[in-house]
């Protein structure tokens, strides 16, 4: 009577929560890896150059602009992924479908 609880108490804990950890893992592992002139995805859309990381603090510098050498801020749970190295117009190696 008490095992089928305690069954899916199990199954939910592999099905939802073991996902998100692994995702968790993945973004700081990222975030460990990030270093100067790397290129950046935020989770807002702007596509930037690291300039400094500031990994005590949870923060970075980003050049959002080449030509103005504008910058900002950023704390580094805002940036959604790092862009590959060749990959200089933001656009990810995954084909759009329509």
């Amino acid at each position: 009577m008490w095992l089928a609880p305690a069954a899916l108490l199990l199954i939910g804990f592999f099905l939802l929560m073991r996902p998100e950890q692994k995702k968790r893992k993945e973004m700081d592992e990222m975030i460990a890896n990030l270093k100067k002139n790397d290129r950046i995805e935020t989770i807002g859309g702007i596509l930037a150059t690291v300039v400094s990381v500031k990994k005590d603090q949870g923060e970075l510098v980003v050049r959002i602009d080449e030509k103005t050498n504008a910058e900002m801020r950023l704390k580094v749970r805002a940036i959604a992924r790092v862009l590959d190295k060749s990959d200089k117009s933001g656009k990810s190696d995954q084909q759009d479908e329509d």
